[in-house]
């Protein structure tokens, strides 16, 4: 096996964890911020 392939493996696996979870909390902190953006607006 290349290291270097492996390497890149491994460095594309540790970087999709946080990468997914950064996706799942900027999704729902862009609805909250619609969310409360559309309250003010009828508020």
């Amino acid at each position: 096996m290349n290291w270097k392939f492996a390497k890149s493996e491994i460095y594309r696996t540790l970087l999709y964890i946080p990468v997914s979870i950064l996706k799942k909390v900027g999704r729902f902190a862009i609805k909250r911020l619609i969310f409360t953006d559309n309250l003010k607006k009828i508020a």
